[in-house]
């Protein structure tokens, strides 16, 4: 399941989706920072908890969300999405995504 994910973001992401890679999450939970991870079928987020002074704690979601090219239901999935990282942000007192 591991390397269809990666071969997943692999094609999907402009870039080769490293940054939206389950090592570059681990890693950066390695590092102190907490992640968060929203998957649909064809759509894959990593978020990465960050804090400011002044600004207070936002989420960061590198190079992503990776979403399929060319699904059926993208507007659906894409509502549903954005709906679970904004009540993931409220959850979690995040003031910025």
């Amino acid at each position: 399941m591991k390397k269809n994910k990666n071969n997943f973001i692999q094609k999907n992401s402009p870039d080769g989706g490293f940054l939206q890679s389950n090592e570059w999450r681990n890693f950066q939970e390695v590092v102190g920072r907490k992640t968060y991870h929203l998957e649909m079928r064809d759509l894959w987020a990593n978020i990465i908890e960050h804090q400011l002074p002044i600004i207070g704690k936002y989420f960061y979601i590198p190079r992503g969300p990776v979403v399929k090219i060319k699904f059926d239901n993208q507007l659906t999935e894409g509502i549903n999405f954005f709906k679970q990282l904004i009540n993931l942000a409220q959850e979690n007192q995040a003031g910025w995504i």
